[in-house]
């Protein structure tokens, strides 16, 4: 079936990635002075009737300290511009070259703190994933090579099934680009359709089930030094190293209930979310008038009506489960199993 018969183009639109938007100019005082835009598509789903929206960019691509500062004021805007045109609730993807990855070693990496801020990523969210790099620079990088993922989709109300890194050679040729391209599929429902909900999420647990033994998500402290690999399976476990060193092998952790229930055992995850928090708290009883609150956070939202959080911090790490159900409940035994 071809794209235009699936879907058709509501609104479209483009602003500039600078200071005045809604005029061509270049990025703030990047030394890459090529001028930089986002373009947008409204689509609807004619078979769904489901609207989402596209975006796609390219960010400048310079490695200067200032760069990384104004390729994350690129993010920022493109965020706020799309509150402004899609809304809260709408599904939006971001797609793109944003000239940085989200690997530990990339020094650029803060420039897609923002992102995260409103979106998830696809890369690293999805059912099925890899790591391979993006940037083949005509041959010259081998797909397995890190830091090199500088493409990126982005997502928000939507979920992720598949990622994929195209390293093989497509449309006839070898190398269309110095970049691969990248895929992933994803999947929605809607409130319109309830008679289908249940069916679509039976089948979408029964597909996750089959494609992987489990979903695994990675967590970066702010400044990339500590790194946590939290795996949902039949059991939720989680890592912790640092650059030089593992500082926890995979350990179980776990509620259960006094009705026998177990949080963490066999957990669903319906939605992953991802934030980068940066803030001061005043302290008035401590020794210090404030602190500051700066970590990454990854919420797990399950099916089955909790939540667990995982904070990352540049010195450490914390996690708690959070309830969504009504009511008294008593906790049996919590577990942390090292």
């Amino acid at each position: 079936m071809c794209i235009r018969d699936r879907y058709s183009v509501e609104r479209s639109g483009h602003f500039w990635l600078s200071a005045t938007p809604e005029v061509p100019s270049q990025p703030w005082n990047s030394t890459d002075r090529h001028y930089r835009a986002a373009l947008w598509l409204q689509l609807k789903d004619k078979k769904s009737r489901k609207d989402f929206y596209i975006v796609t960019t390219h960010l400048p691509y310079k490695k200067d300290p200032v760069d990384t500062e104004v390729r994350a004021r690129c993010a920022s805007l493109i965020n706020n511009q799309m509150k402004t045109i899609a809304g809260g609730d709408a599904t939006v993807f971001v797609t793109g070259d944003m000239n940085a990855s989200y690997n530990s070693g990339d020094p650029r990496r803060e420039s897609l703190t923002p992102f995260y801020r409103w979106f998830a990523s696809a890369r690293e969210d999805a059912v099925k994933t890899d790591d391979y790099s993006s940037f083949n620079g005509f041959g010259r990088v081998p797909p397995l090579v890190r830091g090199k993922n500088l493409d990126h989709i982005f997502y928000r109300n939507a979920c992720p099934l598949v990622f994929e890194t195209i390293d093989k050679p497509v449309y006839g040729v070898r190398w269309i680009s110095d970049h691969y391209p990248i895929i992933c599929t994803f999947t929605y429902w809607f409130e319109k359709m309830k008679k289908y909900k249940i069916i679509f999420l039976m089948f979408i647990a029964v597909f996750t089930a089959t494609m992987v033994a489990a979903t695994g998500y990675k967590l970066v402290s702010p400044n990339g030094r500590l790194v946590s690999e939290i795996n949902v399976g039949d059991s939720l476990t989680f890592t912790l190293s640092d650059e030089r060193q593992s500082i926890l092998s995979p350990s179980t952790i776990a509620i259960e209930w006094a009705d026998g229930t177990v949080w963490g055992a066999g957990m669903k995850v319906r939605k992953a979310q991802r934030l980068s928090v940066d803030e001061v708290i005043p302290s008035p009883m401590y020794k210090k008038s404030q602190v500051r609150d700066k970590y990454n956070r990854l919420v797990l939202n399950a099916i089955a009506g909790f939540s667990i959080e995982f904070r990352m911090y540049d010195d450490g790490m914390a996690y708690r489960f959070i309830s969504s159900l009504s009511g008294e409940h008593i906790i049996k035994l919590s577990l942390i199993h090292i």
